[in-house]
């Protein structure tokens, strides 16, 4: 695991958000009977050239809306669940989409949309999917209707156990039905099937078996505390390579019998509602062979949990609609949620185990259960109730100017609490100044961040108390000197065919020259002849990141990891990717990234590989959550790398049967990088994190050649109080803890303390609190 590996990825949707310059607004109606404004439509804007949405928006309770999106040309969309979708102006489609622009002058008023409710389509298809020169049907096959003129669209389901699937609310047009499965042919219907509200059945699809001769498992599913035999068990027999997977059902005498099994060893697995899942003791391995008396014995499943009630604290009454946590304390990846009913009361059903329980709603401030909660193997603890206590909500305001004290319109503001996971954020108006409302009472950081400037943040905490309007937060942005007019291009293709690949992204991250900003970030896309071109780039190594939805991405030059990529300096042209395309799937993969011991991760870079080749990618928001979607059934490696460092699951993901939501990564900031390329080119010393600090803080530094180093902390008065760190180190990133213990290992007091940091003849001082 490497440390430090990407400053700026932390300023990724940040820099992002600060390209937003204009904005298009107006209103959305329901177009029925009555016309009337309709809230929670989601509106979302596309570059006319590119398929990556640029902004959204959400409309209010009278309809209206404001997206705020760079300066630009725009086709526009409205959706809501339960109405048609439509693109401005009245169009079904977007190749009929009217543009909408923005410009510095023009902002787009009146972009108004009349959405009519969803008709249910009638058109379906439906069939089995079944073993080629027999009548068994074959179970977890995927399959696919895809319309192959007018607007694209597919839907796709899975096979049941005898085959069966059915594919309905189809809009009308020409569909090519196919069917897949690891370890057997693919299928595809001989026939196009014109769909117009009719039905098609019998659409029949045959697939062959690949490989070696196939075994079978068969067994008895019984009850386990009287005997008695189970039908209508779902068996399901899974190989080591998880593709290999089949499925039976239990007949009337629970017998059951699993056929086609590549040569692979399995574990046989058996679920029945109303009863716990039963695994058969030991794997089995098939190799042409027919293994029989793989019985399972089930035992009932009895329901259990936590109850009680969520109540407001100033009114006694009950509040609706509140979370409630339960997370296992032994495994946090088993945690489960619900809401209170108008009641109050919540019912959370949980395996047994020891849970940490907390409830949460809006306004009020969030309680843990002062004790975890013990659920027992034979039904429900109850009593385990909430009093929230209502948030006196305050604000913090200011105003962003540059260097010349002219105001910074359209700034993003972000306040971070320093022990929690509240966020707050806003844009400053046309005279720079702006408000953050519905501050929780906290410590918090306040940071700028606007395109064409440097970073900043308040130099000091922003204490907020209950009710407080804090003002005169105020921060300076000093614009980037000098401007960078390096670039790099090329051209993004079809590996197979050398079609250029439209709508295509490549991410290009180098190492910056200015201190405290020594990683750039910049992004493009690609046109319709496949170019690209990234610009207004500083002249420093980059590595480049190819990628797009319908194919498996790649690092220049034809690398699969990071670490591996060649560097490109600009100016330089011809820096080609050819991309391999990847089937896309319906399963996805979420999760969040945590770094140990702190609260904000930042923007990380999350991606899948399937042996070795990255499949699908994706950017993790500021507070970590990320998701992979479109991923076929099968097992991925999920490896992660950010300003922190990176690292991996830790174990194989497993989309056989569903997705995989709690993919969770932890990464630990320790480690020290020692990539000679990625090596910082500035010495300099961070400011500690968190600050204040109540525990422990971590201080953070850079050296770029080997030389004797000293960080130690002083007290007001000048008098040192600890020595962090003192000896040779070699160039590179690291970082110290201070526990607030001095040379004496006594805790020190809560207080203003210095800590410095010598490097010969350079030393640099910064300041931080400690708090108990």
């Amino acid at each position: 695991m490497r440390k430090f590996v990407m400053t700026s990825l932390y300023l990724i949707v940040f820099m992002s958000l600060a390209l937003a310059q204009g904005t298009i607004s107006g209103t959305v109606f329901s177009d029925g009977d009555v016309v009337e404004p309709l809230s929670g439509a989601h509106i979302v804007a596309f570059l006319t050239d590119s398929n990556h949405p640029v902004g959204d928006a959400e409309s209010g309770d009278d309809g209206g809306y404001v997206l705020e999106v760079p300066f630009g040309e725009y086709h526009v969309k409205a959706v809501k669940w339960g109405f048609e979708p439509e693109w401005y102006d009245n169009a079904h489609h977007r190749s009929e989409a009217a543009v909408v622009t923005v410009t510095e002058d023009y902002n787009s008023e009146g972009i108004d949309f009349a959405l009519a409710e969803f008709q249910q389509q009638g058109g379906s298809i439906s069939g089995r999917i079944i073993e080629e020169g027999t009548d068994n049907g074959i179970g977890m096959a995927h399959v696919r209707a895809t319309r192959i003129a007018d607007e694209p669209f597919n839907r796709s389901t899975m096979s049941n156990w005898d085959g069966h699937y059915n594919l309905h609310n189809l809009p009308p047009g020409a569909y090519v039905v196919e069917a897949e499965k690891w370890g057997w042919s693919d299928g595809i219907y001989p026939e196009t099937l014109l769909v117009d509200n009719n039905t098609f059945e019998n659409i029949d699809i045959f697939l062959s078996q690949d490989g070696d001769e196939t075994g079978s498992i068969s067994g008895v599913i019984t009850d386990a505390a009287t005997g008695d035999p189970v039908e209508g068990a779902y068996i399901i027999a899974r190989g080591e390579h998880h593709f290999n997977t089949r499925h039976g059902i239990s007949g009337e005498d629970g017998s059951y019998t699993i056929n086609g099994l590549n040569t692979d060893t399995y574990r046989v697995v058996a679920h029945k509602d109303g009863y716990y899942p039963g695994e058969y003791a030991d794997p089995i391995p098939i190799d042409g062979n027919e293994v029989i008396d793989i019985d399972i014995a089930l035992n009932v499943f009895i329901p259990t949990g936590i109850m009680g009630m969520v109540t407001d604290g100033d009114t006694g009454e009950p509040i609706a609609e509140a979370r409630v946590i339960a997370i296992n304390v032994n495994n946090h990846h088993m945690h489960r949620s619900t809401i209170t009913g108008e009641d109050g009361v919540y019912v959370l059903e949980v395996p047994p185990g020891e849970y940490r329980v907390e409830a949460r709603f809006w306004g009020y401030t969030s309680e843990v259960y002062p004790e975890n909660v013990i659920v027992p193997e034979d039904g429900f603890v109850d009593g385990i109730d909430f009093v929230l206590t209502t948030i006196n909500f305050g604000s913090v305001s200011g105003q962003v100017t540059d260097t010349e004290g002219n105001p910074v319109v359209h700034a993003y503001i972000r306040a971070r609490m320093q022990d929690g996971f509240f966020r707050r954020h806003t844009r400053t108006d046309e005279n720079g100044d702006y408000t953050l409302d519905e501050v929780i009472p906290g410590s918090y950081i306040v940071h700028a961040i606007k395109f064409g400037f440097s970073p900043g943040a308040y130099p000091d905490p922003v204490i907020v108390e209950d009710g407080q309007e804090v003002t005169g937060i105020d921060i300076v942005l000093e614009p980037f000197e000098p401007p960078y007019d390096g670039y790099i291009g090329g051209t993004v293709t079809d590996s197979d065919t050398g079609e250029p690949i439209a709508n295509g992204r490549v991410l290009a991250v180098g190492r910056g020259d200015m201190p405290h900003h020594h990683w750039a970030f910049r992004r493009a896309f690609t046109a319709e002849d496949g170019t690209y071109l990234l610009e207004n780039m500083p002249e420093v190594p980059f590595k480049l990141f190819g990628v797009h939805p319908d194919y498996i991405g790649e690092f220049y030059d034809n690398a699969h990891s990071f670490w591996e990529a060649t560097p490109v300096t600009p100016n330089a042209e011809g820096i080609d990717f050819a991309l391999t395309l990847r089937t896309l799937g319906v399963r996805s993969i979420s999760g969040t990234i945590s770094i140990d011991g702190f609260d904000d991760p930042g923007e990380c870079v999350v991606y899948a590989k399937v042996d070795g080749q990255i499949v699908s990618v994706g950017i993790s928001d500021i507070d970590g959550f990320y998701t992979l979607n479109d991923l076929e059934i099968g097992t991925y490696d999920i490896s992660v790398f950010s300003v922190y460092g990176e690292g991996d699951l830790g174990y194989p993901a497993d989309l056989t049967f569903d997705d995989l939501q709690d993919a969770d990564i932890t990464l630990d900031p320790t480690s020290i990088d020692d990539n000679a390329e990625l090596l910082p080119n500035t010495s300099f010393l961070k400011q500690n994190y968190p600050n204040p600090f109540n525990a422990r803080t971590m201080i953070a530094f850079n050296i770029i050649e080997t030389v004797d180093v000293e960080l130690a902390v002083y007290n007001v008065i000048g008098q040192k109080v600890a020595t962090l760190t003192d000896g040779v180190y070699q160039a590179g990133s690291y970082q110290v803890t201070w526990d607030g213990f001095d040379l004496n290992g006594q805790l020190t007091a809560s207080g203003i303390y210095y800590y410095k940091l010598s490097i010969g003849d350079y030393s640099e001082t910064r300041r931080m609190t400690l708090l108990k």
